[in-house]
């Protein structure tokens, strides 16, 4: 397989400070999602980076997953008050308030084993911090989904989508990098590469609209070459 890279550059995101990251994107319009195939498990944590580029009254989410029994949802959205919020529960509470909708760069964290949810800005500065007064034992089959709410793993089910920039997803078992979604595109389709399993994403929907994209972004080709059985 022949593989191109314009610019990989290695971001970190922490409580305390933000680094410099990567300007690459992938971006909804507000209809695309994309399904990590990934499940949340009580010691999870993970990490978005993004931006909005367009607010709405509405509830539509940036990160979201639920389940069927036992029900247990989870994301970061923006609320019908129009403020941007964390929710999470078997009846979907919501954590916190008041916390005003813009569409500069972000990163939100869930953080299940000490149950704290945290939102920061691009210059590291934590604008609200909260904790999850609820079980996350619940959260073993939550399949999180970026842009989107969903209500099962199947990609079909994907609603409720933010206008949003992603800039890249990281998620965490226990402290361990599981995954570490990265804008990029794979044989001219935009969507995330997960850096750690090599794992493509994009939204499978049938007729679903490409995402876009932007900023110094990885492309990964997939031309090979085939042997018939008698060639070496």
């Amino acid at each position: 397989m022949k593989l191109r890279i314009k610019s990989v550059f290695a971001w970190t995101v922490a409580i305390s400070t933000m680094a410099l990251a990567e300007d690459a994107y992938v971006a909804s319009n507000g209809s695309q999602g994309i399904n990590t195939g990934y499940c949340m498990t009580p010691d999870t944590r993970w990490e978005v980076d993004f931006q909005l580029t367009a607010t709405t009254p509405l509830q539509a989410r940036i990160v979201g997953g639920d389940c069927g029994s036992p029900n247990f949802f989870v994301s970061c959205y923006i609320n019908g008050a129009g403020d941007f919020s964390f929710g999470a529960g078997d009846t979907f509470k919501a954590f916190s308030t008041g916390i005003a909708v813009d569409t500069a760069r972000h990163t939100a964290i869930l953080d299940c084993p000490s149950q704290k949810m945290y939102y920061i800005n691009a210059a590291g500065v934590t604008n609200w911090m909260g904790t999850i007064n609820v079980d996350c034992t619940k959260t073993a089959t939550v399949p999180l989904v970026l842009c989107a709410a969903a209500n099962s793993a199947a990609v079909t089910n994907i609603i409720n989508c933010s206008a949003v920039k992603i800039y890249g997803f990281k998620v965490y078992e226990q402290g361990v990098l599981v995954r570490d979604f990265k804008p990029c595109l794979q044989a001219g389709v935009p969507g995330l590469r997960d850096a750690v399993t090599g794992t493509f994403v994009k939204d499978d929907r049938a007729g679903a609209a490409a995402l876009a994209y932007g900023g110094d972004i990885e492309e990964h080709e997939d031309g090979f070459v085939q042997s018939a059985g008698g060639r070496a």
